[in-house]
């Protein structure tokens, strides 16, 4: 099990080098660290800015979260999220602001 973990995630971030003038290895290593929490902290399809006091998925953040994964070459996880939140649109094609365990959860702010 630890083996397949390992290959999955060499396999999910080293997908690329990126050489930028005047920089080191290190700031390659922040952005693939910033992807891996991205995909750490989904939950089933939905992505989440956090693991544990902010289990929703917002789609104002969820599309720039997206948006970050597209750049890099990771779309599967994309094309899940997308299908899961686009179940949870309305029969005019209202898309809610915000899902979490209890499905839409509508704000007062929206």
């Amino acid at each position: 099990m630890q083996v397949e973990a390992e290959r999955y995630w060499i396999q999910k971030l080293n997908f690329t080098q990126i050489k930028i003038p005047g920089a080191d290895q290190k700031l390659f290593n922040i952005i693939r660290a910033n992807l891996a929490n991205i995909l750490i902290n989904r939950d089933g399809y939905g992505f989440q800015p956090g693991s544990r006091s902010y289990e929703r998925s917002w789609i104002q953040d969820e599309v720039l979260t997206s948006s970050a994964l597209l750049k890099f070459g990771i779309t599967k996880e994309v094309r899940q999220f997308i299908d899961w939140y686009a179940y949870y649109r309305d029969s005019s094609g209202h898309v809610p602001c915000v899902v979490d365990f209890r499905e839409p959860d509508p704000v007062p702010e929206h």
